[in-house]
C-alpha cells in the first residue's frame, strides 16, 4: 500500500527525519509512536504531500509519489484523508458544508455527493448536527466532524495526527472506540500518530516506535512490549527496570530452553530466547509486573515508596544500590522478599 524508503528531512540545518524506511500493509492500522520531536508529524506530512522529502522515495499503491527531493504526486492525487491535530475545520461552514467542500468536483454527481455525505455523517454519529457550525460543537463533536470530513471522499489511506491529544480521558476513550469501529467498517488503511502508548496499544494492528527521526522497532503491541529491541523502546513503552550484567551458560540446564542465565546485581535469573549467547556486557529489562512478593525468595528489599494509583500500587524498593519498581495490591513499607519471574535481554550495553 505505502512504502517509505530512506526518507530524510531537515529544517534550518536540523535533521528531523533520517533514513526512515517503513512499509505499510493495505488495510492495517499502524501507529507511529514516539516522543515529541521524533519526526512523527513530519513523516505524516511527507506522506500527505504537504512536505517534500529531502532524500528518499515514497510509493503509494505502487505509484512514485516523491523522489529526488521533490513531490511527484500532488496531495490531491494521493487519495489520502487527513485528520490534523488542530482539526483545521472551516468555521464559516456547517458540518455538512465542511464535508461538501471536500467533494467539490465535477467528477462526482450531485446524487453521489449526497450519498457520501449522509454515509460519513452516519458513521461519525453527526446526522443531528449536520447544520451546526464548528464553533457551536463540543470538542468531541468537532473531532468527529474532522473524521467525517477525512472519510467523505472515500480515501484509500487515512492519516491521523494526534487528533485526541487535547481531549479529556473519557472522551478520548469514546473516540478511540469510534476510530476502531470506523477501521473495521471501512477497512481503510490508517496511519495514526501518537505519543501515548495506551492509545497505540488499543488501536494498532502494528506499531512503529520512532526515535530521533528513525524507526527503532516495528511489531505488534505484544512484540514491542515483551521483546523490545532496545533500552529506549523498553523505557518508552511501559515501565521498565534496567539492569546491567552478563549472560552466562547454565551448566545445569545445557539442553533446556533456560540454558542461559542473566547475571545481575540482584541475582541470577533464567533467560529464554532464540538467539541467546554468552555476553560479557548485557542489558536486561525487568517489567514491574514480573516482580512479586515471595516470602521464600532470597532477594531481600527495602520498600522506600508506595504510590496508590487506584487499581494498583506502584512500589519502589531498594536492593543494595539498585532501585526496583514493582506493583502491589496494597501499600507496602519496610523489608520484603521479592521474586523476579521474567527477565528480558535487550542488548549489549546501556544507551545513554
Amino acid at each position: 500500500m505505502l512504502k517509505l524508503i530512506n526518507l530524510g528531512k531537515s529544517f534550518a540545518g536540523r535533521t528531523v527525519v533520517r533514513n526512515l524506511t517503513l512499509e505499510i500493509i493495505e488495510g492495517e492500522l499502524l501507529c507511529l509512536l514516539g516522543p515529541s520531536g521524533c519526526g512523527k508529524t513530519t513523516t505524516l506530512r511527507m506522506i500527505a504531500g504537504l512536505e517534500a522529502p529531502d532524500t528518499g522515495e515514497i510509493y503509494i499503491e505502487g505509484r512514485r509519489a516523491a523522489a529526488n527531493g521533490r513531490n511527484i504526486l500532488h496531495p490531491s492525487q494521493r487519495n489520502i484523508g487527513v485528520v490534523f491535530q488542530d482539526l483545521a475545520l472551516w468555521p464559516h461552514l456547517t458540518v455538512e458544508g465542511n464535508l461538501r467542500f471536500i467533494l467539490d468536483s465535477p467528477k462526482i454527481s450531485g446524487a453521489e455527493k449526497e450519498v457520501r455525505i449522509a454515509r460519513a455523517l452516519e458513521l461519525a454519529n453527526l446526522i443531528e448536527h449536520r447544520k451546526a457550525y464548528p464553533g457551536t460543537l463540543s470538542g468531541g463533536e468537532q473531532q468527529r466532524t474532522a473524521i467525517a470530513r477525512a472519510i467523505v471522499a472515500q480515501p484509500k489511506l487515512l492519516l491521523f495526527d494526534e487528533p485526541l491529544a487535547s481531549l479529556d480521558p473519557h472522551l478520548k476513550s469514546d473516540l478511540r472506540q469510534q476510530i476502531k469501529r470506523l477501521h473495521k467498517t471501512l477497512k481503510t488503511t490508517i496511519i495514526y500518530i501518537t505519543h501515548d502508548q495506551g492509545e497505540a496499544f488499543e488501536l494498532a494492528t502494528r506499531i512503529a516506535v520512532m526515535k530521533d527521526g528513525s524507526v527503532e522497532q516495528v511489531g505488534s503491541s505484544e512484540q514491542i512490549y515483551y521483546q523490545p529491541s532496545s533500552v529506549f523502546v523498553a523505557r518508552f513503552v511501559g515501565d521498565a527496570n534496567i539492569l546491567e550484567g552478563k549472560i552466562i551458560q547454565n551448566a545445569a540446564c545445557s539442553n533446556s530452553p533456560s540454558q542461559f542465565l542473566a547475571q545481575t546485581p540482584i541475582g541470577m535469573f533464567p533467560l529464554k530466547g532464540p538467539q541467546l549467547a554468552q555476553i560479557e556486557e548485557a542489558v536486561f529489562v525487568i517489567r514491574p509486573e514480573d516482580v512479586c512478593i515471595d516470602p521464600n525468595s532470597e532477594i531481600e528489599a527495602e520498600v522506600e515508596e508506595s504510590i496508590f494509583l487506584g487499581g494498583q500500587t506502584v512500589c519502589r524498593a531498594r536492593i543494595g544500590e539498585i532501585n526496583l519498581r514493582f506493583y502491589s495490591k496494597s501499600s507496602l513499607q519496610g523489608k520484603v522478599r521479592l521474586r523476579v519471574q521474567n527477565v528480558i535481554c535487550v542488548g549489549g550495553r546501556v544507551e545513554k
